[in-house]
């Protein structure tokens, strides 16, 4: 599948992934009740797996949107290695939490 690139006159929430440097791929994750309306989460393949720069919020909606855009990216929930959090908001570090405890 075509990954497209960032476009700065498309809706920044709409969901990913998105290349957005060479080897980065963004992907929006929904946030409920803000009014920013989504978080960024970057996927970065890392050879043994992905390594994801914050997670999202741990939320069903936010696994589900993640897990489809992994699989354009040819990879699962599972074959994600580590999680870089940037800082402690929910948004930022709890899907990680609840993916590691089921992965």
């Amino acid at each position: 599948a075509v990954i497209p690139d960032d476009d700065p006159a498309a809706d920044w929430t709409a969901g990913g992934p998105y290349l957005c440097a060479p080897g980065v791929y963004r992907i929006p994750l929904p946030l409920p009740q803000d009014g920013l309306r989504a978080v960024n989460v970057y996927a970065v393949p890392d050879g043994d797996g992905w390594t994801l720069i914050d997670s999202g919020w741990a939320l069903a909606e936010s696994r589900d949107l993640l897990a489809a855009a992994l699989d354009r990216l040819g990879a699962g929930l599972g074959d994600v290695r580590r999680f870089l959090v940037t800082h402690i908001h929910r948004d930022h570090y709890t899907q990680a939490v609840a993916l590691r405890r089921e992965f």
